[in-house]
């Protein structure tokens, strides 16, 4: 038996947490670990979002706000129009 050995191969389908810190062989990680620096995924950030969905609440409030109108609008014309037909008949 020799004194100096070789080390034992490394299992490449095991992540050891020192892989995991350095993107190691058989990352998982989205994007494939490529570019330091780059972020791993394609979402945009949490404050992007918060101002998307913002936008979308006012439109959202700005539409029911227009339909409530329309309706108010519809009654304002049928109790006229009820009121100067009645009237026709005094």
């Amino acid at each position: 038996m020799s004194v100096f050995q070789r080390p034992p191969e490394r299992d490449q389908t095991c992540i050891k947490p020192d892989d995991m810190r350095q993107g190691g062989p058989a990352s998982n990680s989205v994007g494939g670990g490529l570019g330091m620096g780059q972020p791993q995924h394609p979402y945009p950030a949490l404050g992007q979002l918060a101002h998307v969905y913002e936008q979308q609440q006012q439109q959202q409030q700005q539409q029911q706000q227009q339909q409530q109108q329309q309706q108010q609008n519809k009654d304002l014309n049928k109790y006229a129009s009820l009121k100067a037909v009645g009237e026709c008949f005094k």
